[in-house]
């Protein structure tokens, strides 16, 4: 180990290093405008969702002001064209947050259901996911399932059912989401929760 210490050194450590800081520092120069341009597109899409019809409906479903995207993807994909879902289910089964049903002969059984629109399923999956950690009536169904055995995903799959469900009737009655107004919360209260 002495002999290493005391061999001469080469230029090439410092050439390699300076040779990486400039690659370093032109990805920087390059990586402004990009975030600079996302942050715009940000801007836009936050504008864009405040001043929809139902902007307000969806942005009430988040505790930060600020959180902007799930909302703007929830408005995009649900729309406002109440008639395309006529019960929750529709909303629920187009979202693939409920599962199918495999009938054939005597069997029958549930399966993940896998033909949804899959944009849709990732925005309710990250309210859901969200959710969990500052809503205690989803913090309580997320436990639930995972109690009984369903593992991460599925878990919110479930909570997010719940969601759509609140979610479908905020939309047909054109009502913010009110916490004080939810029905699991108000049992979550009342059972000492």
């Amino acid at each position: 180990l002495e002999r290493l210490h005391r061999a001469p050194r080469g230029r090439n450590g410092e050439l390699e290093q300076e040779a990486r800081r400039t690659i370093v520092l032109r990805l920087v120069v390059g990586l402004r405008p990009l975030v600079e341009g996302i942050a715009q597109l940000d801007s836009e899409i936050a504008h864009a969702v405040r001043t929809y019809p139902d902007g307000a409906l969806f942005l009430s479903l988040f505790r930060d002001p600020k959180t902007t995207l799930t909302a703007a993807e929830l408005v995009a994909e649900i729309g406002d064209s109440r008639a395309r879902y006529p019960r929750s289910a529709a909303l629920e089964a187009d979202a693939g947050m409920c599962a199918v049903a495999i009938e054939s002969g005597k069997h029958r059984s549930a399966s993940f259901r896998r033909a949804c629109d899959h944009r849709l399923r990732d925005a309710v999956a990250t309210l859901a996911d969200s959710s969990r950690h500052h809503h205690p009536w989803a913090d309580d169904v997320y436990r639930r399932a995972r109690a009984r055995g369903c593992d991460h995903p599925h878990a919110i799959r479930i909570l997010g059912r719940a969601w759509l469900r609140v979610i479908w009737r905020m939309w047909q009655d054109h009502v913010p989401y009110d916490p004080g107004r939810h029905g699991g919360l108000q049992r979550l209260l009342a059972q000492g929760g």
